[in-house]
């Protein structure tokens, strides 16, 4: 098994981050690579200011000084609800390993992470859309699938 380094993303991840969204978008076959290209340039700019301003958490892997895969987690607050008194809630996103790297593990680490970061942050539930290859994955890591919010998953926190 190849050697791989993990760390969280700083704010000089920015473009790397909207890398992964693209083509995350582009293999699911929501985009191509380029009518994604506006939104690339203006999401690496977001990331940029989200992750130094707290709001987006993420956690990259490199192999051989290339980072090959990510995961993030965008914060935010909602009203207090029968859910959750607090709101403090994340929309976990961003979720791509290369294809050259995948069945490494390297998605489950790295979403082990990022809902770290969310409990030190105080989150108590982290929502999900996850792609048809996600599912096993996510569903094994205690993320239950609510039929009302199709196709949504959470994973309650506390």
């Amino acid at each position: 098994m190849p050697y791989y380094t993990f760390r969280d993303a700083t704010p000089d991840d920015g473009a790397l981050v909207a890398l992964h969204r693209c083509l995350l978008n582009v293999e699911t076959g929501y985009s191509t690579v380029e009518s994604y290209a506006p939104v690339q340039r203006a999401f690496a700019a977001w990331a940029r200011t989200a992750i130094a301003e707290g709001l987006y958490v993420a956690a990259l892997a490199s192999h051989e000084d290339a980072v090959v895969a990510g995961a993030g987690a965008y914060l935010y607050d909602w009203f207090p609800n029968t859910s959750d008194i607090h709101g403090h809630y994340a929309y976990l996103t961003n979720v791509y390993t290369d294809p050259a790297h995948r069945r490494q593990g390297l998605a489950r680490r790295l979403v082990e992470r990022v809902v770290t970061l969310c409990r030190e942050r105080s989150v108590s539930l982290v929502r999900l859309f996850a792609t048809p290859d996600g599912l096993a994955m996510y569903e094994s890591m205690g993320f239950k699938h609510h039929p009302a919010d199709q196709p949504e998953y959470k994973l309650l926190l506390r």
